[in-house]
């Protein structure tokens, strides 16, 4: 429509029919926007034409979304254009400079330029929106904030309207005149308003200026072009003084904590900069001071992570490891990391626990200590909906560093008292990868992984023998610490010496694994992951397979995941992350689970996902004679048959082998009649691939 509008008033149609004829038409804003675009860029011809518009209060109020909208698109691509010169074309209007101006500008150029009657029209139309504010929505007129501001607006509209009121000033000269500059005076009551609501988008502004600096700042150690460095310390002196300006409008939550940011990443990311400034003592008193805040150790209960990343104790936590590490005996920083260690907030917690991993080299008691208060603060579930905290108490040798600090034994509570979700944080406290190694011979680390491993397993045992599987604790259970845990796990058993990997973690979860098989199944999910990511660890991969393969496949218990997993053909499991896994050391597993399983429906289904993936590349060294076999020693093969989409698998299957193996079958008569025969069996089910596969294999004959 734009463009076609262009081309009307650039052929001499005359502006006021045509925009008359577009209006007549229409009642979207859009199409408003369309003819004010047209309107500031044919000033002159189509000024007068806009009066309907100009007129109506409320294509004031939206042409703002117009303008913003240009700021926002200038930068950003086109895309769904029919042709090259159309987009072209589209980018020239999207980038023009005439799109940033508002009604405003056309309406004092009718107000100077226009005739008689057209001033006098826009100018009584003008003076009466004050009295006709716009609503766009029915609730709008029940919101007081929207009230005031659309009020405002049409006051400030209003005030303008004679053009004697005005200041003018002549700026500059070009071909076709002067260059003016017009200043509308508005009333002392009006401008007082400006003045408040300027001074608060002005701290607003800074208020998510300093937030998104900060963030950058904390979470990845860039230094934004908002601030320098400098400049960010004089921030945060400066926070009473923002405070006070922000409270008188909002409150000032969300400034402190980017202020709390900045100083958190300052001591993260540029802690030798605050060294060689002597900035180090300013930067801990700075962060302590904002432990005294009122929301540092709010007691608010909280589910899950938050949302939003920025709070004061959040940063906090991820700061005060490395001041500790300089500093290990500081007691104020001690006494913040205690109280954090047990704060109700459950991401607070994890971003502490993960922070603290700088600590296990330098101050390996004082992690545990952390580690025994975040364990005290899980709250204990009782009847009637009360809670507990287990309350540990630091004895006088204790505090003077001559006996170490137990952490509280959770297999010795009720199993239905313990905040499983609550446990969470605690796990990533621990070096991951190769780091882990470094306690393994921490007695400590092995009493609080056996008896988190006992407490889940005792769990395990109880969900087996309730009968109703939803009840809250099994349910926190299922939905929470499985997966963490689970991962944890596998990383400690591809990790740590293989005397505890496999006698303290592995052995105790194959011992109960018909009853903890959800955990096995994470267990060996995470070890893939792992595997598949870190080449070096493929050897203590391969032992775990067969350790767990030896247990799983001499029970009589067909657990489909578990199975599936030792062929690593899991669900969710990409073709190209199983490629990755040392497979030809497998070969040996793979060959006694087809032996065990593969004589059942569900076990044949699985080695045929198998094979079409990442075991397609063994279908003439064992993949033939696997199916083959397992397919003699199904007791009755006919429910194979009669499952199409298995049929249709198994045919494809076929199909690709001999498309991309077919002249090495062709060198082993006993192997391609094999082949044969299972293309014969499917073929007499009809389907279409391995009939026509049959046809070809016959011709060869």
């Amino acid at each position: 429509m734009e463009k076609w509008l262009y081309e009307q008033i650039e052929s001499g149609t005359e502006p006021t029919k045509l925009f008359n004829q577009v209006l007549a038409d229409s009642t979207s804003l859009s199409v408003a926007g369309i003819l004010v675009s047209v309107s500031l860029k044919h000033m002159k011809e189509c000024g007068e034409a806009l009066l309907p518009i100009l007129t109506q209060p409320a294509f004031w109020v939206a042409d703002i979304c117009r303008v913003a909208q240009y700021e926002l698109m200038a930068g950003l691509g086109i895309i769904n254009f029919s042709s090259e010169a159309q987009l072209e074309s589209i980018r020239s209007w999207e980038h023009a400079s005439y799109r940033r101006f508002q009604l405003d500008h056309i309406a004092q150029h009718l107000l100077v330029t226009g005739t008689d009657e057209t001033k006098e029209t826009l100018k009584k139309a003008m003076l009466s929106f004050p009295d006709r504010p716009p609503f766009f929505f029915a609730e709008e007129a029940q919101s007081s904030e929207i009230v005031r501001q659309r009020l405002k607006r049409c006051e400030y509209i209003a005030s303008w309207a004679d053009p004697a009121t005005w200041n003018v000033e002549v700026v500059g000269e070009r071909e076709d005149g002067l260059v003016i500059s017009i200043e509308p005076q508005v009333s002392p009551e009006l401008q007082e308003k400006y003045q408040q609501d300027e001074e608060y988008l002005e701290v607003q502004e800074q208020k998510w200026s300093i937030n998104q600096w900060s963030r950058v700042l904390r979470d990845n150690g860039e230094v934004g072009s908002a601030y320098t460095l400098e400049e960010a310390v004089e921030l945060v002196g400066r926070l009473s003084e923002l405070e006070e300006t922000l409270q008188k409008y909002e409150r000032t939550d969300y400034l402190v904590e980017g202020v709390a940011a900045i100083v958190s990443g300052l001591i993260i990311h540029k802690f030798d900069w605050l060294q060689s400034n002597n900035l180090a003592h300013w930067a801990r008193q700075q962060l302590l001071r904002l432990t005294l805040r009122s929301n540092i150790l709010l007691k608010q209960p909280e589910v899950g992570p938050t949302i939003y990343p920025m709070d004061v104790s959040r940063s906090v936590a991820l700061a005060i490891p490395l001041l500790l590490k300089e500093n290990p005996r500081d007691r104020q920083l001690r006494s913040v990391t205690y109280a954090l260690a047990q704060h109700p907030h459950y991401e607070v917690r994890s971003y502490l626990f993960h922070s603290l991993q700088i600590l296990w080299d330098t101050n390996t008691d004082f992690v545990w200590e952390c580690i025994a208060f975040g364990i005290s603060e899980i709250k204990l579930i009782r009847r009637k909906r009360r809670t507990e905290t287990h309350k540990l108490k630091r004895g006088l040798l204790v505090r003077m560093g001559l006996r170490k600090l137990a952490s509280p034994k959770l297999a010795d509570h009720p199993l239905r008292d313990i905040d499983y979700y609550g446990l969470i944080p605690i796990l990533s406290v621990f070096p991951s990868g190769n780091r882990i190694a470094s306690l393994s011979d921490s007695e400590r680390f092995l009493s609080f992984v056996t008896d988190l491993l006992g407490l889940t397993i005792k769990v395990y045992h109880a969900k087996q023998n309730r009968q109703h599987i939803y009840d809250n604790y099994l349910s926190s259970i299922l939905r929470y610490w499985d997966a963490p845990f689970g991962q944890a796990l596998a990383s400690w058993i591809i990790h740590l010496p293989s005397d505890i990997a496999f006698d303290h973690i592995l052995d105790p979860v194959l011992k109960e694994w018909t009853i903890a098989s959800d955990l096995l199944e994470r267990i060996m999910r995470s070890a893939i992951d792992i595997c598949s990511e870190d080449p070096t660890v493929q050897h203590r991969f391969v032992e775990v397979w067969y350790e767990i393969a030896e247990v799983v496949l001499s029970s009589t218990r067909f657990e489909r995941e578990i199975l599936a997993l030792l062929l690593c053909t899991g669900r969710f499991m990409s073709k190209g992350d199983a490629a990755k896994l040392p497979l030809d050391e497998l070969v040996d597993v793979f060959d006694t689970w087809v032996q065990t399983v593969a004589n059942r429906k569900a076990g044949y289904e699985i080695l045929i996902r198998f094979l079409r993936n990442a075991g397609f590349k063994y279908m003439i060294l064992h993949g033939v004679r696997w199916l083959t076999e397992a397919w003699e020693q199904i007791p009755d093969n006919t429910v194979i048959l009669k499952d199409d989409r298995m049929v249709s698998s198994l045919a494809y299957l076929l199909h690709e082998s001999w498309y991309e193996f077919g002249e090495q079958l062709q060198t082993d008569q006993g192997l391609l009649r094999q082949f044969s025969d299972l293309v014969d069996h499917l073929a007499g089910q009809g389907d279409q691939i391995a009939v026509e596969l049959q046809r070809k294999l016959r011709d060869l004959a």
